[in-house]
């Protein structure tokens, strides 16, 4: 029971509410596509980075992410998601799987 000391008439706010909830899920397949919008495959702006002594400052093709589409980078390039940016290194390529995840063959 929660007891409060507001006044008649007064107000109370709720500033955080912790909530735990346990159930059974279908564990999704890695490779199971997704319903995704249309994602472009172009770069939507081109940056100077520095890669390293050898290549020093190159400007790489930065794309906004890909969603299951079946895309395939070879970088230098930046891959920038929501929650992470994704650098990949000269000769190294990226491709998606209808799933949704990041495959990375290191060069």
């Amino acid at each position: 029971m929660m007891r409060s000391s507001v006044q008649q008439g007064g107000a109370q706010e709720v500033a955080t509410i912790r909530v735990a909830a346990f159930g059974l899920l279908d564990r999704p397949s890695p490779n199971e596509a997704r319903p995704t919008a249309p994602v472009s495959h172009q770069a939507r702006e081109w940056r100077n980075i520095w890669i390293d002594p050898v290549h020093g400052w190159t400007k790489v093709p930065v794309f906004a992410g890909f969603d299951g589409s079946g895309a395939s980078v070879e970088g230098p390039a930046l891959i920038e998601e929501d929650t992470t940016t994704i650098l990949l290194g000269v000769g190294d390529r990226l491709r998606t799987t209808p799933g949704g995840n990041y495959l990375i063959e290191l060069s």
